[in-house]
């Protein structure tokens, strides 16, 4: 079953700004030398993240998969065979190009940071508000609550086994409420996964990764993390808008 389809409407992640952003973040959180790629590793963990997005039915962006394979031709071209002369030469290392890329990006996206965080000091307010549309996620990585959502589903395919027979299908706005149902109005963190423990089948897995994107772009509820691949937990911020009509998951 395409969720997407069955939905009427296409879930976009805009988390990372592009591959690059992505790629940054791998090389970041499993602290690789950006300056000596291991590309196997690399790519495996890049590849590992679009699949997640794919099997949560989310839209990946063509210049995601375009990066794709420009790093499996980077792969493959580490596989053959190569004299002691062009792997001491620099300028014939197939990573070259990437490096350069990375290593130029890593220096405007710090600039970027910065001059964000001199417009919040100076400006005396939190930040740019977000782009109508978009999931903000605050303070929590969007490839922990991709992987989070991830090993749940991963654990009830596992624990299910094939369906003979075609699941009903969830509505994003039912387990929106479901969410929403759980979270303290006190605000105290409530934990994700205690959530998503509390339901039936995958289906309802992914259904619940939508509604938790569209909480966070209602500016309903907000994520807290400690820190990379830390627990996530919900914060309850506000209801539901009453003119929320809900047409585009009819």
């Amino acid at each position: 079953m395409d969720l997407n389809q069955d939905l009427g409407h296409p879930f976009v992640v805009r988390d990372f700004t592009g591959p690059l952003d992505l790629l940054l973040h791998l090389i970041r959180s499993h602290e690789m030398d950006i300056a000596d790629i291991p590309i196997v590793p690399l790519v495996e963990q890049y590849q590992k993240y679009l699949d997640m997005l794919e099997e949560l039915n989310l839209t990946i962006a063509s210049e995601y998969l375009h990066m794709l394979a420009i790093l499996l031709s980077i792969k493959a071209r580490m596989l053959l065979p190569r004299t002691e002369h062009e792997i001491a030469d620099p300028e014939t290392d197939p990573r070259r190009d990437l490096i350069a890329q990375l290593l130029d990006y890593e220096k405007v996206k710090a600039a970027a940071d910065d001059l964000h965080e001199r417009f919040s000091l100076w400006s005396g307010v939190l930040g740019r508000p977000e782009p109508e549309g978009e999931a903000v996620l605050g303070e929590v990585s969007l490839y922990d609550l991709v992987d989070a959502f991830h090993k749940v589903l991963k654990s009830r395919k596992e624990r299910e086994g094939p369906a003979f027979l075609p699941l009903p299908r969830p509505q994003v706005k039912d387990l929106m409420a479901h969410i929403l149902a759980f979270l303290p109005r006190t605000g105290k963190p409530f934990p994700l996964l205690d959530i998503l423990l509390q339901l039936k089948n995958g289906m309802e897995v992914i259904t619940a990764f939508l509604a938790t994107l569209e909480l966070c772009r209602l500016q309903c509820v907000r994520l807290k993390q400690k820190g990379p691949g830390a627990e996530i937990s919900l914060v309850y911020l506000k209801e539901i808008p009453t003119d929320l009509t809900f047409v585009e998951y009819l």
